[in-house]
């Protein structure tokens, strides 16, 4: 899986596309918590799911701070 932004050029553009992505997963992080019925598949799956956003967000980032630097 590969979450992809629209290029980030700038730190307004980090403000647009990084932040509400960030607020999302942790809305889905607290309603996964709150949830007593889930079961242990649907938890790994939304855990992968979970991992995998944050880890294409800080190689956005990553991206961007390599362009930023030149």
């Amino acid at each position: 899986m590969k979450i992809v932004f629209d290029e980030l050029n700038n730190s307004g553009d980090l403000v647009d596309e990084v932040v509400p992505l960030l607020n999302q997963v942790s809305t889905l992080m607290l309603a996964l918590a709150d949830d007593t019925e889930l079961n242990e598949d649907k938890a790994y799956s939304a855990n992968y799911f979970l991992i995998c956003v944050i880890n294409d967000v800080a190689e956005a980032l990553i991206d961007y701070d390599k362009r930023v630097r030149k």
